[in-house]
C-alpha cells in the first residue's frame, strides 16, 4: 500500500521544501520514495539538485493529460542525486507554468496514479496553500501544515483556508512557543517538531557548505521518526512488540524456556 502525505504552508516561506528533503534523506532505506513538487509559485528542487529541465511535472502532464497512469508518472520522474531510491517529478520554476501543470495533473487523475504506485511512498509538496485554494487543488492524502512557532505564524494559521482542514503541523522550532501553545492557540494538532538547524537546511538547499555527516544532525535524526510514522513502520514494529508482550511462554525441553508468538519479521516495503 502506497503511502501518501501532502505538505504545504499557509504563510511565507516556513520550509516546506526543505522539510520534505529532510524527509527523504531520513526516509527508511527498505522502501522507495517519489517527491512530487507541485508548489503554485513555482519549483525549487531543480535548482537546488542540479537537475535538467525535463522531464517534470509539466511533460508528465502533457503525456498524461487526458488519463494518467502510473508508469506514465514515473517515466517523468529523476533520481534524487545520491538517493537512487528516491525520485523527484520536479516542478518547473515559474509559477504560470507549475500552476497549469498541476491543474492537468490533478484533472488527469493524480490521486488514482499516486495510489497505482507499487511499494513507493509518495511526498507532495504542495507550497503555500492561498487563500481561494479548495479541496479540489490539492491530491489526496494527510496533509502536514509547516509552520514556525512564532506570532506571525500562527495568526494565519488562525485565518487558514478551509483546504488546510484538517491537518496536523509540522513545527520548525520550538521557540518562542512549544507546541503545546500553538496546538492550543490554533487548535490544530502538532504532528512533530523539526529543529531550526540552519547548517544542515543550507547543505540540503546548496545555499550552505556541505556537511560530512549530514544524517548526524539534529535536522536529520529529527525527520527519521517522522519519516518511520508517515510510512507506518512505528506503527508495525509497536504491534509486533505487543504480540510479543502477549504470546504465551511455552516450555521446551524442561529448564529451557522460549517465547512462541507471531511472526514478527519486519516486512521492509512490502
Amino acid at each position: 500500500m502506497t503511502a501518501v502525505t501532502v505538505l504545504g504552508s499557509v504563510s511565507g516561506a516556513p520550509g516546506v521544501t526543505t522539510a520534505v528533503l529532510a524527509l527523504a534523506m531520513a526516509w527508511p532505506p527498505e522502501r522507495s520514495l517519489l517527491l512530487v513538487e507541485l508548489a503554485a509559485s513555482g519549483g525549487d528542487l531543480a535548482t537546488w539538485l542540479d537537475l535538467p529541465p525535463a522531464p517534470s511535472s509539466v511533460t508528465a502532464a502533457t503525456e498524461g493529460r487526458r488519463e494518467l497512469s502510473a508508469a506514465t508518472l514515473w517515466g517523468h520522474t529523476l533520481p534524487l542525486p545520491g538517493l537512487g531510491r528516491v525520485r523527484v517529478l520536479a516542478a518547473p520554476p515559474g509559477a504560470e507554468q507549475a500552476v497549469a501543470a498541476r491543474r492537468r495533473l490533478l484533472d488527469a487523475g493524480l490521486d488514482r496514479a499516486l495510489a497505482g504506485l507499487t511499494d513507493t511512498d509518495v511526498l507532495v509538496d504542495v507550497g503555500r496553500i492561498a487563500a481561494g485554494t479548495a479541496a479540489s487543488d490539492l491530491p489526496a492524502g494527510p496533509l502536514l501544515v509547516v509552520a514556525r512557532p512564532q506570532v506571525s505564524d500562527v495568526r494565519h494559521l488562525l485565518h487558514r483556508p478551509a483546504a488546510a482542514e484538517p491537518a496536523r503541523l509540522l513545527l520548525v522550532g520550538d521557540v518562542p512557543y512549544g507546541p503545546g501553545e500553538v496546538a492550543d492557540a490554533t487548535r490544530m494538532p502538532v504532528g512533530a517538531v523539526l529543529p531550526h538547524d540552519e547548517g544542515a537546511a543550507g547543505a540540503l538547499t546548496g545555499e550552505g557548505p556541505l556537511i560530512r555527516d549530514l544524517d548526524r544532525t539534529p535536522l536529520l535524526r529529527a525527520a527519521r521518526p517522522l519519516a518511520e510514522a508517515l510510512t507506518g513502520v512505528t506503527e508495525r514494529l509497536a504491534r509486533a512488540r505487543r504480540a510479543r508482550r502477549r504470546a504465551p511462554e511455552v516450555p521446551v525441553r524442561g529448564a529451557h524456556r522460549r517465547w512462541v508468538g507471531a511472526d514478527t519479521r519486519y516486512e521492509g516495503a512490502r
